[in-house]
């Protein structure tokens, strides 16, 4: 991992493992909270009919608010080692934050998990964390606007999104073959770099296959056809990127499974409750997550931070 804040966390992580420390119930508020999408109130009915520990909703949030704080330096080199990596998945989900629709970003490796909340979905949302974008990344995203506003090395859109729409158009009308030979040929792309030694993937007949069908009339079919013809035409060099690149996945499910929590807490808890708590909620997620990547529980992460 490196001299940095992250190894000395995983370090200090493993000797509280071995001296078998007694239960922290800092630890286990941010554990309740955070991973198992519990809210204040039911989280205070469990600590006081399971473990008779008293405490008010106030107090909870006082305890991860503080714990947010000492988080601080950990959660900037999470950030910091997602801007040095050379593949980053990325998503965006939208939540309920005192009523109002908002937005949780996610940016992830196979190691790390950066989360934040924005109120926007624009690109200004990305910038406020990533100013000067991800110069040395292979971005994995959907084909919303905003990821292509970043500054990054190169993009790859998620194929397995791509083949949803395909599947749409397939029903919308089921007299065209087009939709089902675009079909083909990305799964047989996949398929190819799956089974496939790399030097012998057939990159330029699967390239040709895909201008030809980039490029076919299709006036007479739905507009849902020219729409989605004319955004790949746009992605075109960004469709295949997986095929140069033997560390470029060719979808994004990483990422979709790294906002998946957010989503699990918005049914759970019905809301965040403020801005603050949205904050406090994704910085603890992000270091809880990164820490079970790199081997670790997600309550021992949450357990160092609440020792310190």
């Amino acid at each position: 991992m490196g001299n940095n804040v992250f190894a000395a966390v995983i370090t200090r992580v493993c000797f509280l493992r071995k001296q078998g420390l007694p239960f922290n119930i800092r630890a286990m508020i941010a554990y309740l909270h955070t991973v198992q999408c519990i809210p204040y109130k039911r989280l205070c009915e469990v600590l006081k009919e399971c473990f008779h520990v008293a405490l008010s909703q106030g107090t909870v949030n006082n305890i991860l608010a503080s714990m947010q704080q000492t988080s601080d330096e950990m959660y900037k080199q999470i950030r910091s080692r997602i801007i040095q990596s050379s593949v980053v998945g990325a998503d965006e989900t939208g939540t309920n934050v005192d009523g109002k629709l908002e937005w949780v970003w996610g940016f992830q490796t196979d190691k790390l998990t950066y989360l934040y909340h924005d109120p926007s979905r624009n690109r200004q949302a990305i910038g406020k964390h990533f100013p000067h974008g991800l110069p040395d990344s292979t971005l994995v995203t959907d084909r919303y606007t905003p990821y292509f506003s970043c500054d990054v090395k190169d993009h790859q859109i998620c194929l397995a999104h791509l083949l949803r729409e395909l599947n749409y158009l397939s029903e919308l009308d089921k007299n065209q073959h087009w939709s089902s030979q675009l079909k083909k040929l990305l799964q047989e792309a996949i398929h190819k770099r799956k089974i496939m030694k790399w030097e012998n993937i057939p990159r330029m007949d699967l390239c040709k296959r895909l201008d030809d069908l980039l490029t076919y009339p299709l006036y007479e079919l739905h507009r849902d056809f020219g729409r989605l013809q004319r955004s790949l035409l746009k992605h075109r060099n960004n469709i295949f990127k997986f095929l140069s690149n033997s560390d470029i996945p060719y979808d994004n499910n990483a990422s979709e499974r790294t906002i998946r929590l957010v989503k699990i807490k918005h049914k759970v808890s019905g809301c965040l409750r403020s801005s603050k708590g949205a904050d406090i909620f994704t910085q603890l997620l992000s270091i809880a997550d990164t820490s079970s990547k790199n081997g670790m529980s997600k309550f021992q992460a949450l357990a160092l931070i609440a020792h310190q």
